[in-house]
């Protein structure tokens, strides 16, 4: 059985997607404030510094958006899949 490189490519992308929208909280965030910076997500005025280390956020807000087009990213990626899926099995029944 031959499998064809649209479904392969729809099924990557469809579980990368879900990837995406399930762990955009606990990984896709915290791996964002790594690679641009939390001062950069959230604004530079909406970040407090305690003394004993760490951050604070005064607008969560902004990470709420941030957390929210992460997760429309990955829905987006989802749709791509779900559309190739759709494409190569149109293709497997109208060979043409």
């Amino acid at each position: 059985m031959k499998v064809a490189p649209k479904k392969v490519t729809g099924w990557f992308l469809v579980l990368l997607g879900a990837t995406v929208v399930v762990f955009r909280e606990p990984i896709v965030f915290p791996g964002l404030e790594r690679l641009v910076g939390i001062e950069t997500i959230v604004g530079k005025e909406n970040v407090v510094y305690p003394p004993e280390g760490g951050y604070g956020f005064t607008n969560p807000t902004a990470q709420m958006y941030w957390i929210s087009s992460v997760g429309a990213i990955g829905v987006a990626i989802c749709a791509v899949g779900i559309w190739l899926l759709i494409r190569a099995n149109k293709d497997r029944k109208n060979p043409n």
